[in-house]
């Protein structure tokens, strides 16, 4: 530490590399059996021989379409054996060499994950939610040999970080009030999308139809019959016909009232955003939206 701010002291050419399955409580694809969320762990090699190491994570549904950002393209990648070679954005880079641990989470129903994307919705969530409570040794991983990880390096601190889809999944997951979640930093929260509503209405006059049903196709390289049935019931969900808001929308209301989330929030929280964008609108950031 030099001027209150951690400095390069570790490898990172020798950190340690790990993809996981993270349990979680939700079925989002309806097959009877509750999903796992891919995770990809780097973190210092020091940790396995006694360092504790804080963990900054970021959940993203666009690993494995789009490319980290929607827009910068860069994707994860794994060799033949199933381990990671490539780290998208520069979070590894950056912040490993100062003693801490990245953990990037795909969404449910893309990349690696289990499940189905139900754009902004409880399960999108829940992968987030179940990588920080695996931190702190409240929720089960699994190697790819079916050998339980357990985060025995981890402090049980952790942190959120990201922009569009993923600053919602920030705001959401400081939302749900789980125990070791110590900061998050939405960036470009209007990007954060955050209420859902507000991306696609304007106080109920619609600027999408087929929303939800069209991101949850395009981000999830799967068969399309595996979530075909929840996607009816996104676009059902969204009820164009009427542009109202609802309980559907509520659920993907993370951060404007009377969303309860706001509440439950504990940690501290930074704020990077911008106003002009033509987008997704100002009302959905946590200053503003519906309600």
């Amino acid at each position: 530490m030099a001027d209150g701010r951690t400095q390069a002291a570790f490898s990172y050419r020798d950190a340690v590399r790990e993809h996981l399955m993270v349990q979680l409580d939700v079925d989002s694809d309806r097959d009877g059996r509750l999903d796992r969320a891919g995770v990809d762990v780097i973190r210092p090699k020091e940790t396995d021989q006694g360092l504790r190491a804080p963990a900054i994570i970021e959940s993203s549904p666009y690993n494995d379409t789009v490319g980290r950002g929607g827009f910068e393209s860069e994707k994860k990648a794994w060799d033949e054996r199933g381990e990671r070679t490539r780290f998208p954005m520069h979070y590894d880079n950056y912040f490993v060499p100062g003693g801490y641990t990245v953990v990037q989470a795909d969404t449910t129903g893309t990349a690696k994950s289990d499940g189905c994307l139900t754009v902004g919705g409880d399960s999108d969530v829940a992968a987030s939610k179940a990588a920080v409570k695996w931190l702190n040794g409240r929720a089960r991983a699994y190697r790819a040999d079916g050998s339980h990880a357990r985060a025995h390096w981890s402090t049980g601190k952790a942190g959120m970080v990201g922009k569009s889809f993923h600053g919602m999944l920030a705001n959401a997951v400081a939302g749900s009030g789980v125990e070791g979640l110590e900061t998050i930093v939405p960036i470009w929260p209007i990007w954060a999308v955050s209420c859902w509503y507000d991306i696609t209405r304007s106080r109920g006059a619609k600027h999408w139809e087929g929303f939800s049903q069209y991101l949850s196709t395009e981000l999830d390289t799967d068969p399309d019959a595996k979530c075909q049935a929840v996607r009816d019931d996104l676009r059902a969900g969204e009820d164009d016909a009427t542009g109202d808001y609802n309980a559907y929308w509520h659920e993907r209301n993370h951060v404007a009232q009377p969303a309860p989330e706001v509440g439950k929030v504990r940690a501290s929280v930074q704020v990077l955003h911008t106003l002009n964008d033509q987008n997704v609108h100002p009302t959905s950031s946590p200053t503003g939206g519906r309600g």
